[in-house]
This record gives structure tokens, C-alpha cells and sequence, in this order.
């Protein structure tokens, strides 16, 4: 992945893309302070030389990724918090300046949750419309970095690709069903025909069903055949980039019907079942299921082990009967740690 770092401080951005596997390879990296970009350099291996973002106007190409964080002080709750009228304020526009130069295939940019309440969020309205109009469609979060393994209570606004209580409803096509069903940012599936296969004056939205582990389902009917599809791979299928081609999907609160685009994301199999809070959901489901069910398991293909056969199954889209076989009779690739 092609990415430029601005207000790249000593790369926390880049350090975090390594972190979860992501091949990267920096472009640019665009820093003022000359003791962070020597920390930066001493790091990473790398000899880039301190850069001002408001003097900065190269010609780069084939940019997939740009990310950071604009200056903070002017918006925390610990600051002086003069929002634009501080210089360090309006950096988030030079941020706007060179993403809409460079168009790259995504942006993301991290602050303070104080940029939220700034000037009554008549800050952080400016800066979603500035954004708004490089023609992306943009997501906000706040994510608490306790919840992350960080022994530290500090809230992050992250702002990259749909908004979140404030975006629109967005409707796509279901791939294979194109124009007669589509799938919607906020989970939602609806019928674009009739019986008679008419358009609908109407689009209908269609009730969803649990399956045997709670996830929602939907069936789909195509030339007289109808076919049972779980609402969350529709949604990250439709609306969710898969730049690693990653298998597997994870709600991140753990509330598996909450399909809304912002609570799912691709992720490997160990990813999954290492999440912390499938770790913390596990507790529930052994004094559920006893202990049959949360011992943990290794497939021996892979290496990869689970922990559980109900986290198995529902990461690899397998039945549990099957495991449960192989696991009885001691055979395939499936055996107990």
C-alpha cells in the first residue's frame, strides 16, 4: 500500500498499518518538527528531511492512502481551544488541500474528542463540509484507546470514508442480484420487485431471520431458486474495501445484529478469534454450553487454533456437527488443545 503520513510526528500511523500486517511502503512523509523527523528516521531506517505541509505541492502518483493527525491543541478540553482563529487549527484544511490534489483511494485522519463539542460542533460541522466535498463519502468514530489494550482513558475521533449518526441512508446493489435486491449501510435489505417480477412502486423491506447462532438472515430468489445470505457479509461485501482480501468478518462490539457498516470490518480467522471481545463473549458461551463447547481447538491444516467450536464454525462458515465429528473420532483436521 502506497501511503503519504502527514503530521507524521514519529510515525504512529505507520506503525499501526505494520502492526496489523499491511504492506507499506511510505511515499511521503510530512513533518515540521526536525526532532520528531530524526526519531521518525531513526525508526523506520528511512532519511526524509523536515517539511512544511503549507509549503508542500509535489506531483505523486498512485497514492491508495492518506492519513493523520492534524494539531489537537487548538480543539482539546486541556487547551486554550481558539478552534481556526490558532494557525495550528486550520491545518486540517492543508490536510483537504493535498488529498483533493493527490486523490488517493482513501484518507483518514485522527483528533481529540474535543473536536467534537468545539464551538457547540460548529467546528467539526466546517470541517465535515470541507471534506465533504472532495467527493468521498466520509465515517466518523470515537474509539476509546482503554478498549485497544492501551493502559490509558483517551478518546479519538478517527474520521475516514460514511458519517455515522448523521450519514444518510445508502443503498447498493447485491452482487448476483443486481436491480432486484440491494443492501443498505445501516444492514437494512430490500426488494427492488413484485412477484411478478415488476418494478415495485415501492421498494419493500424485507424482515430478517436468526439462524442457528443468532446471526440475521435474509433469503434471496433468483430464477426460482432462493438462497439463504447472512446481512453483514452483504453489507461489508457492498459497502467495506477488502485491500487485504481477508475471509472473514467481525462484528466489533459483539452484538451480531448490529449489521450497521460501522460496527464490521475484514478480518483473518486468528484476528478474529484473538479479538478481545470474543474473548470476553467466550466467558458467556461456556456457561452456556458448558464445557463441550469452550475448550479451545486447533485445526491442523493451518496451525490456527480457536477457541471454541462455536467460534470455529461461525468464523469459517462450516457446521458444527462436523467439527464435532472430526473431533470425536479423531479424525480430518480438527483435535482439542
Amino acid at each position: 500500500m502506497r501511503i503519504i503520513e502527514l503530521f507524521g510526528g514519529i510515525g504512529a500511523c505507520t506503525k499501526a498499518l505494520k502492526r496489523i500486517g499491511v504492506n507499506v511502503k511510505v511515499v511521503d512523509y510530512v513533518e515540521i518538527d526536525k526532532y520528531a523527523v530524526n526519531s521518525y528516521n531513526a525508526i523506520n531506517g528511512t532519511n526524509f528531511k523536515p517539511q512544511d505541509i503549507t509549503e508542500w505541492d509535489k506531483d505523486l502518483k498512485d497514492i491508495d492512502l492518506i492519513m493523520g493527525g492534524f494539531p489537537c491543541q487548538t480543539f482539546s478540553m486541556a487547551g486554550k481551544r481558539k478552534g481556526f482563529e490558532d494557525m495550528r487549527g486550520t491545518m486540517c484544511f492543508e490536510m483537504a488541500r493535498i488529498i483533493k490534489k493527490l486523490k488517493p483511494k482513501y484518507f483518514m485522519f485522527e483528533n481529540v474528542q474535543g473536536l467534537l463539542t468545539h464551538d457547540k460542533g460548529k467546528t467539526i460541522k466546517i470541517i465535515l463540509e470541507e471534506f465533504g466535498k472532495l467527493g468521498y463519502e466520509i465515517t466518523m468514530d470515537m474509539l476509546n484507546a482503554k478498549d485497544y489494550r492501551h493502559p490509558t482513558k483517551s478518546f479519538e475521533d478517527i474520521l475516514y470514508r460514511k458519517k455515522d449518526r448523521i450519514m444518510e441512508e445508502i443503498w447498493k446493489n447485491i452482487k448476483g442480484y443486481e436491480n432486484k435486491y440491494q443492501v443498505s449501510n445501516y444492514g437494512r435489505v430490500r426488494s427492488l420487485l413484485d412477484n411478478k417480477l415488476c418494478l415495485r412502486k415501492e421498494p419493500l423491506i424485507l424482515k430478517p431471520y436468526l439462524d442457528d447462532d443468532g446471526y440475521e438472515i435474509i433469503r434471496l430468489s433468483l430464477k426460482s431458486k432462493a438462497k439463504a445470505k447472512k446481512i453483514h457479509r452483504l453489507v461489508a461485501e457492498a459497502f467495506i474495501p477488502n485491500l487485504e482480501d481477508k475471509p472473514c468478518i467481525d462484528h466489533i462490539d459483539r452484538n451480531i445484529k448490529n449489521n450497521n457498516i460501522n460496527n464490521l470490518r475484514w478480518v483473518t480467522p486468528k484476528e478474529n478469534s484473538n479479538n478481545i471481545n470474543t474473548i470476553n463473549h467466550l466467558k458467556q458461551i461456556g456457561k452456556k454450553y458448558k464445557t463441550l463447547y469452550a475448550k479451545p481447538i486447533i485445526n491442523n491444516s493451518s496451525g490456527i487454533i480457536y477457541p471454541s467450536i462455536i467460534e470455529a464454525s461461525r468464523i469459517l462458515n462450516i457446521s458444527r456437527s462436523k467439527i464435532q465429528y472430526h473431533l470425536k473420532y479423531n479424525k480430518g483436521d480438527w483435535r482439542y488443545v
